[in-house]
């Protein structure tokens, strides 16, 4: 393979546009092209459409979902170019015959914004303060590539597969009541493993091998939903075929339940999917949030469950040494290995709390947080 020409590729694509028609993937022909090269493509492809006449208008961002990511293989949404020419005005007609290639229809939502963002370091709250008015957008995607055989690179290579889009009518011009707290807050808080070139090494050394410690205590547990419902079933068929109940599927079926609370309690807390009260703090700026959460888990978070932690400790040893059993059915199951398992998930919730308050500790100081560019 020689040195990919991107001027010659873009070419291509902005002829396979006026003429309306598809390309072999840009990656078959060149696999090894990098992003880079791709949005050198997309830029020169932008080029010879301003030159006929185009303006561009807008910016769309693309593959932001991590499951789309994922499946491609990448870490990093795409974006493209909304030039003059893809604006479709509202309540018009669509000739999709004559202007698109393999259109397929998505609903988006548009912002408008009353000043530039420049990264790096853009969080969600600089969105919503730049944003002057959002619009439902209705998207018709177009790929030059043929059958939609896509690669991040051939995508990028060809604008983010834009065709046309229409706006429709305003939605808001008070943004301040938009509420899309809920799912960023969740989202900062979950990991992606990487953390930024200005933690200190030990910090995010220890935040990384805890979350992943988590991770894989979160994959374990998770396991125990298999036993959990064979156990309901059987009782279920049991009682309902053969006039045959257990005596132990109801202590079982308990047990197991509350295993699966206690024991995942520091993967969910890792992935921020624990009940917050978060009215007030989702309008905090980033580095008050940092402060808060620092505060709140030095004053309340470990002082409380280390207190748990010192009597559960006892719980537990008394309750082995007595043998203990449940008086609830005639099995009389043990009950040590369920109250063992309260210790380990606040010993869990401990290990993790260390990595948020580290993390919470870094947006105190950084006003941004870990996994925020």
């Amino acid at each position: 393979m020689g040195r990919i020409d991107t001027e010659k590729l873009a070419s291509e694509l902005f002829n396979a546009l006026k003429g309306s028609y598809c390309l072999e993937p840009l990656t078959n022909r060149y696999p090894e092209m990098s992003i880079d090269e791709a949005y050198s493509i997309s830029l020169k492809l932008l080029e010879k459409r301003l030159k006929e006449g185009e303006k561009v208008i807008g910016k769309k961002i693309g593959v932001t979902s991590r499951v789309v990511q994922e499946m491609l293989g990448v870490d990093q949404p795409d974006f493209g170019f909304l030039t003059s020419a893809m604006h479709i005005p509202n309540k018009s007609v669509v000739n999709i015959e004559e202007s698109l290639i393999q259109p397929r229809a998505e609903g988006e939502i548009a912002f408008v914004l009353s000043k530039d963002l420049k990264g790096p370091g853009v969080t969600p709250e600089d969105v919503l303060e730049s944003t002057e008015s959002i619009f439902p957008c209705f998207e018709i995607v177009d790929s030059r590539i043929e059958d939609w055989k896509i690669s991040i690179q051939d995508t990028i290579a060809d604008n983010a597969s834009c065709g046309v889009f229409i706006l429709g009518e305003r939605m808001s011009d008070e943004i301040t009541k938009l509420d899309i707290s809920d799912e960023t807050i969740a989202e900062r808080r979950s990991g992606s493993g990487k953390m930024p070139d200005d933690m200190p090494r030990w910090m995010a050394t220890l935040i990384i091998k805890i979350d992943l410690f988590s991770k894989w205590t979160g994959n374990i547990v998770c396991w125990i939903t298999v036993p959990l419902i064979l156990a309901m079933v059987y009782e279920v068929l049991a009682r309902k075929l053969f006039t045959a109940p257990t005596m132990w599927a109801y202590d079982m079926s308990r047990f197991l339940y509350g295993a699966l609370f206690m024991l995942g309690a520091g993967y969910a807390l890792s992935k921020g999917v624990h009940i917050r009260a978060d009215f007030l703090y989702r309008n905090f700026k980033v580095k008050t949030q940092g402060i808060v959460d620092t505060t709140l888990y030095i004053l309340f978070y470990f002082p409380g469950l280390l207190f748990f932690f010192y009597m559960t400790t006892g719980f537990v040893q008394e309750s082995i040494m007595r043998n203990e059993r449940g008086m609830d059915t005639a099995w009389m199951p043990y009950m040590w290995p369920i109250k063992a398992c309260l210790w380990f998930g606040i010993l869990f919730l401990l290990i993790q709390g260390i990595s948020e308050v580290l993390k919470s500790y870094y947006a105190a100081t950084r006003g941004r947080w870990p996994d925020q560019k």
